[in-house]
């Protein structure tokens, strides 16, 4: 949850919508 942070940054959503697809592509789809 490291995105929540980056959150901050000029794009927060558009960051944190990138940040958290990455995660959802990296976690197993078990």
């Amino acid at each position: 949850m490291r995105w929540d942070t980056d959150v901050t940054n000029q794009d927060g959503a558009s960051v944190a919508e990138y940040d958290v697809l990455a995660l959802v592509a990296k976690r197993p789809a078990g």
